[in-house]
């Protein structure tokens, strides 16, 4: 949150709470740039989503949420001309304006994994990735809206099933079925541990989605990392990781009050060819194959 203003100022957010803590925690803030959105009354505005809250897991109830607040922001109760939906574990590093500026006047926006050859086999999974969706209030973005809602609370589960997997392989099908889908380009928008591997540090950096990041306890994050060998890890360290893990550590403290999860012997396991990241006070401990390999953050 403080990353997007950071960097646009003037941009407005909308926070959908989960759970009450969450509601009350930003209750706090007196900024005019926030509104707040309680899961009660997204569920009371479509009833619908009770059915499907009884009928799936926890996580798979979240992914539906995603097309519900944003039909009820645009749609519902008209609180924007355009509205953008950001994952929580993302960071900006940049202005996103040109990000805005490619995506021109497009009915939607969607932003694609850009998984590397090697990875291939995860696009069974969905071409593009729920992390950052653009819709206008016109009239193509509320019939696919509509469509995606809809689709979501009939079924939206963590396996892959044909053409759908939780929310968000049905992406895959924004371009056949709508007018004025793009498809975000820029490759410093998007960037994730998935496609870390093929990143060109010369280009700009705005957004990195820090998929698979935990918090173990307020001195030590996990991370994995696919295709670590191919990674640039000096450039990484320098331009992504130091000023999240900074920032990270300062909201930890100003804002957790409840005891850090646990880590368990299974959760600190890293697959093969990829990269666990370890941050421990000032420290973090690249581990690969039982190599380990430190540096000062």
């Amino acid at each position: 949150m403080e990353s997007i203003l950071t960097h646009d100022p003037s941009a407005h957010l909308f926070i959908l709470c989960l759970d009450r803590d969450t509601f009350e925690l930003f209750s706090k803030s007196t900024s005019d740039q926030i509104s707040l959105i309680n899961l009660h009354t997204l569920e009371e505005e479509i009833p619908e989503l009770l059915e499907a809250k009884s009928n799936r897991t926890i996580t798979e109830y979240y992914w539906t949420l995603t097309p519900c607040i944003m039909y009820y922001l645009i749609f519902r109760i008209e609180a924007c001309s355009t509205l953008t939906y950001l994952d929580a574990d993302q960071y900006f590093y940049g202005d996103p304006k040109s990000i805005f500026k490619e995506i021109g006047d497009s009915n939607i926006a969607i932003m694609p994994h850009r998984f590397p050859d090697e990875l291939n086999e995860l696009n069974t999974h969905g071409k593009f990735n729920v992390s950052w969706l653009t819709f206008r209030n016109t009239v193509e973005a509320r019939i696919c809206l509509k469509w995606w809602m809809a689709s979501c609370i009939e079924w939206c589960y963590a396996k892959v099933d044909g053409t759908r997997y939780g929310d968000q392989k049905y992406l895959d099908q924004f371009s056949s079925k709508f007018h004025g889908v793009h498809e975000i380009q820029h490759k410093g928008c998007g960037l994730a541990p998935w496609n870390l591997s093929t990143f060109n540090y010369d280009c700009e950096i705005i957004l990195f989605h820090f998929q698979s990041f935990r918090i173990r306890s307020p001195y030590m994050f996990t991370a994995v990392i696919q295709l670590i060998d191919k990674c640039d890890l000096k450039q990484f360290k320098e331009k992504i990781l130091k000023q999240y893990l900074f920032s990270l550590k300062k909201g930890f403290f100003r804002f957790r009050n409840t005891s850090p999860q646990n880590a368990s012997d299974k959760s600190m396991n890293c697959p093969n060819n990829s990269l666990a990241i370890i941050y421990i006070f000032k420290k973090v401990f690249f581990i690969k194959n039982k190599i380990v390999r430190s540096f000062f953050a």
